[in-house]
């Protein structure tokens, strides 16, 4: 089972389970009205082999961050992979520092209607904590892309 956290309906992946907390489930099962920290009915403990939480995570409050990423970690299988895309707030925070970016452009960036900021070693934290191996991690422009893993 392949699984896409959804902040949008733009966001919708082909062939995965969409989970969209903020908006509608379709009529033809591909889009689930479910909260990120509970879908326990449409995926058992060990049977995802890829989850997907692209720029998801800085909508929610950073003090749920660890208790999502452990949940999400349980739901992996056996070598089953999580990524995160999103973007970078340590390298968009250093443009600004260095007249890279105005303040406007680092509030759409970083802050537009989000509640927390993430970072690279934030995330590399809340997956080590979690009990995964980092897979991937690399700078893309202003985004970080990290994948995380299960091992067996």
């Amino acid at each position: 089972m392949k699984i896409n956290f959804c902040k949008t309906d733009a966001d919708r992946i082909l062939n995965y389970m969409n989970i969209h907390p903020y908006g509608n489930a379709s009529p033809n099962n591909d889009v689930f009205h479910l909260n990120f920290d509970n879908f326990a009915d449409l995926c058992c403990d060990g049977e995802a082999i890829e989850i997907r939480v692209n720029d998801s995570l800085a909508y929610i409050k950073s003090e749920h961050h660890q208790g999502l990423v452990n949940y999400w970690a349980k739901k992996l299988a056996h070598s089953g992979t999580i990524s995160f895309v999103g973007p970078d707030a340590l390298i968009v925070a250093r443009s600004v520092t260095f007249n890279q970016l105005t303040t406007r452009e680092y509030n759409e960036l970083v802050m537009n209607g989000k509640q927390s900021a993430v970072s690279m070693p934030y995330l590399i934290e809340l997956l080590k904590n979690a009990g995964l191996h980092i897979k991937e991690r690399r700078i893309d422009n202003f985004n970080y892309i990290i994948i995380g893993e299960r091992p067996w």
